[in-house]
């Protein structure tokens, strides 16, 4: 691995670039023609949820197939750093497509730093679950590399269906809290709320979601560097 550490964080950028865009890409068409996804959304007027369904896709890549691709590199004494690099340049040069994406949703340039600290706030995640799964992390123990993706499809996947769940199947007022904290608590959800239009604010709220998730993203680095540590 070069010991350029801007080299090490930019140089193997490009396929997970074009991973990250695909996502991307596919989130502004969904939130171009939202009612191919749910006809209702066909009846109403006003903006678009281009802005929000953006948002969406991107912490789909960064839950989904960005711990994947850093899985596949080989590891490194700077595994943090470049990650942190390649993060932050693909963030920043999602700023057309937010441009595109907030026109069309009737937002303003607040709405899209909040949108991209929402997404932010899920890198570290993606970061230690890539370290866990990649070679030298706990990629050698297969219940482990389970577990870390298990995590990674219940935070993408499983709180929405919770959230769903309890709000349709219980009902009622004492399901109501409850539900609420599974839609705050989602990444999809709690980036789709905070990509909305003129909300006012740079924080995404509610504001315990954000230390929730860097809590787990702090478990499954000092887990990494466990197994790493490991004769």
């Amino acid at each position: 691995m070069s010991s350029d550490p801007l080299q090490a964080g930019l140089g193997p950028w490009r396929p997970a670039a074009a991973v990250y865009f695909l996502f991307a890409l596919t989130g502004l068409a969904a939130g171009y023609w939202p009612a191919s996804i749910y006809h209702p959304l066909a009846l109403q007027g006003g903006p678009l949820p281009s802005h929000q369904a953006l948002a969406v896709a991107q912490v789909a890549f960064f839950l989904l197939a960005y711990p994947l691709i850093l899985a596949r590199r080989k590891p490194g004494d700077r595994f943090w750093f470049p990650c942190i690099l390649e993060s932050a340049a693909l963030l920043a040069a999602t700023a057309p497509l937010y441009a595109a994406a907030a026109f069309l949703a009737d937002a303003v340039w607040t709405d899209c730093l909040r949108s991209a600290l929402a997404v932010a706030s899920f890198c570290p995640l993606s970061w230690a679950a890539g370290r866990c799964l990649g070679p030298g992390g706990t990629g050698g123990a297969g219940r482990w590399s389970s577990a870390v993706l298990i995590v990674l499809l219940l935070a993408a996947v499983g709180l929405p269906w919770a959230g769903y769940a309890c709000r349709d199947f219980l009902g009622g007022a004492r399901a109501a809290p409850a539900a609420d904290a599974l839609w705050h608590a989602t990444p999809a959800t709690f980036a789709w709320d905070a990509a909305a239009s003129r909300l006012g604010g740079l924080w995404p709220r509610p504001v315990w979601v954000i230390p929730l998730w860097l809590a787990a993203a702090a478990g499954l680095a000092a887990l990494s560097a466990r197994r790493g540590s490991a004769p």
